[in-house]
């Protein structure tokens, strides 16, 4: 049987405010929070996966030294 890990009260009491806050700030109840905006990654296109293929030196290089390769 595995033990389950929890959050400590105090944690939770932490996290709790700072999420009250952050809902403040956003209904403009909040003004004097510092915010630090960051830029979400933008998401992998379709065309990009196939992209990110080994080119054949790095194809080579990982078949050397006697390796067998298909």
């Amino acid at each position: 049987m595995s033990k389950t890990n929890y959050m400590s009260d105090e944690a939770f009491a932490e996290l709790k405010e700072a999420m009250e806050d952050a809902l403040a700030f956003e209904r403009g109840k909040r003004s004097d929070l510092k915010v630090t905006h960051i830029q979400a990654p933008r998401p992998i296109q379709a065309g990009e996966q196939s992209s990110r293929e080994p080119d054949d030196a790095a194809l080579k290089a990982k078949c050397s030294g006697g390796a067998r390769c298909l």
